[in-house]
């Protein structure tokens, strides 16, 4: 199904296309603006291209529409597909540099040749860009500086993404071969934020048919075989994913999918806790030291009760004390799970950058099963995004008043995302922040400061005493913007302090806060929040990746402020502020 946001991506890369080739201004203004219209989310393209109505809106002129509900109907554009084989296919790629947009790579391309990622850093090297006006050696050290992050990026992919395509591979591996066992293992397995390939595991006494099928599958998604053996396969998919097939007997299975799975670190500590034990293990079985036999194991379970441990759930096998606390007998007694959580904080509507009026949002999240909906548009400062001036407040708090007495699930709380200024205040006077039911205080600019500035700046936030939550606190996005420097140590000790709640932002493209601090926050007695930064209706379902982040950081329930009743968190919220 496309939707929305695939048309604005469409229409974005359209123009960046055209402004690659130096095509008329106006043309390329033309797509810009119909996707920055979309994307204020005022238009349902889908439906006004169904009802022939989206020509009415000023921008969209015949040929537009016209390629759009050709977009719409298909999933495709030959237009599209016609001008990339016009631009030199590297150069695209060099839109993923910061502060790079198209003017100044079609300007590289046309001055010194620039055509993809190796001949801009060759380029770099020999101090071709430094010497062009400009540009200077400022720009070239920087061009340089986020070509390793690219270069880098380049190999990796988004867990959501990644998730995606093993879940339709296997799908089809399945029904092709319903007699064989098969699950995804590895990084991905463990879910992991970022993926460098995709592992697949499978049982099955039919390897050639299992081969065959996934060989079919390969051919029908485009990809190309890297390698094709009797019980190895490896395709790479046109995202440039590769994915992995291993084939076992399904006597080996669950030693192999134990060994599989866990990461390189946790395999080497089981091993060594295997030999103590008198067994020796291997990615195939588990052998008793005296006699040399393998031991029957026909499952997971199985296993890691045979070494003397609980089971330890995939996402927390990375070696970093789950077998110490599995011997002690201290493992979490159940991790967090989408069911848990009762209700979503952290939604943004129609007032500010959202895409959804209120009552669309809380339509969505009551068809969850939500029992409280957090609204928490940007603040007044949040000028790009719209953000919301204390008239517009108390213009939204009177939608929210009104589905509230209609004693409709969910009950909605009067929420603000409000900017951490550069000095950590936030963004409106006391007397207005008192009376929302919740804020969430974000860094939405400044990313440069020292680690101290930054520090000093987002504790300042959370000595409010109407501060709540503190969204994304790192305000990394994966595979495009590093973190901002921010002591994590102090940070959270500052959170404790203050008994502030951190944020695990769930949006596929943050996952911030990132496990290993997840885990130190509960160590620490610190609660967090699972919220998705829903910006749709669609981007609700979103928290469900933020529960990985919180599976891999130990949480359970209790940890967890959304799976609290909505009684509950009100007092909670208000406690925070006595």
């Amino acid at each position: 199904m496309v939707t929305n946001d695939d048309v604005v991506e469409l229409l974005d890369s359209i123009a960046d296309l055209l402004e690659l080739k130096d095509e008329n201004v106006f043309k390329v203004r033309a797509y810009r603006r119909a996707a920055e219209q979309l994307s204020q989310g005022q238009i349902d393209v889908s439906k006004e291209v169904t009802e022939g109505t989206l020509e009415q809106h000023k921008g969209f002129g015949k040929a537009l529409v016209e390629k759009i509900t050709t977009f719409m109907q298909t999933g495709s554009l030959p237009y599209y597909n016609d001008l990339k084989k016009t631009v030199p296919k590297g150069l695209p790629d060099l839109l993923k540099i910061p502060n790079l947009g198209p003017r100044k790579v079609a300007f590289l391309h046309k001055a010194i040749g620039v055509k993809d990622i190796r001949t801009l850093e060759k380029a770099c090297k020999a101090g071709e860009v430094a010497a062009l006006k400009g540009f200077g050696q400022k720009s070239e050290d920087k061009i340089l500086h986020s070509l390793q992050n690219v270069k880098k990026y380049n190999e990796l992919h988004l867990l959501s993404d990644a998730d995606d395509t093993a879940e339709i591979i296997i799908t089809k591996l399945k029904k092709m071969c319903p007699k064989s066992t098969i699950e995804v293992c590895g990084s991905l397995r463990r879910k992991k934020e970022v993926i460098r390939d995709i592992d697949i595991l499978a049982a099955t006494s039919s390897p050639k048919k299992l081969v065959s099928s996934f060989l079919d599958i390969a051919k029908e998604i485009g990809a190309k075989v890297h390698n094709e053996g009797e019980i190895k396969v490896s395709i790479r998919n046109t995202e440039g994913t590769q994915i992995d097939l291993r084939i076992v007997s399904p006597k080996e299975f669950p030693t192999a999918l134990a060994y599989f799975t866990g990461s390189k670190a946790h395999n080497t500590s089981i091993r060594g806790l295997a030999k103590k034990k008198g067994f020796t293990l291997n990615e195939y079985r588990l052998e008793s030291l005296k006699t040399g036999k393998s031991l029957s194991v026909k499952s997971e379970e199985e296993l890691y009760s045979k070494l003397g441990l609980p089971f330890i759930p995939p996402e927390m096998r990375e070696d970093s004390g789950e077998i110490e606390a599995g011997q002690a007998r201290k493992l979490p007694n159940k991790l967090i799970q989408n069911k848990d959580l009762r209700g979503i904080l952290h939604v943004h509507t129609n007032y500010s950058d959202g895409r959804s009026t209120v009552a669309e949002m809380a339509e969505a999240a009551g068809a969850l099963g939500a029992e409280f909906l957090g609204i928490s548009d940007h603040s007044q400062t949040a000028v790009y995004a719209n953000g919301l001036s204390p008239q517009r407040i108390a213009k939204q708090w009177k939608e929210i008043d009104a589905w509230n007495k209609k004693k409709k699930k969910p009950f909605i709380l009067k929420g603000i995302e409000s900017d951490i200024l550069p000095d950590g205040s936030l963004d409106y006077k006391d007397s207005l922040l008192k009376e929302f039911d919740f804020i969430i205080g974000s860094v939405h600019s400044s990313f440069q400061m020292s680690e101290e500035e930054m520090t000093r700046r987002v504790i300042t936030a959370m000595e409010n005493p109407y501060l709540n939550i503190v969204g994304h606190p790192t305000g990394r996005l994966l595979l495009q913007r590093e973190p901002f420097k921010l002591n994590m140590d102090e940070f959270l000790k500052a959170a404790l302090k203050n008994q502030v709640v951190v944020e695990i932002n769930a949006h596929p493209v943050r996952l911030d806060l990132a496990w290993n601090s997840v885990k130190k926050a509960k160590e620490m007695g610190i609660k967090l929040a699972i919220n998705p930064d829903a910006h749709s209706q669609e981007g609700l379902a979103l928290t469900k990746w933020g529960v990985t982040v919180a599976r891999r950081g130990w949480l359970e329930k209790t940890d967890i402020i959304n799976c609290l009743t909505k009684g509950k968190l009100v007092d909670f919220f208000s406690s925070q502020r006595s």
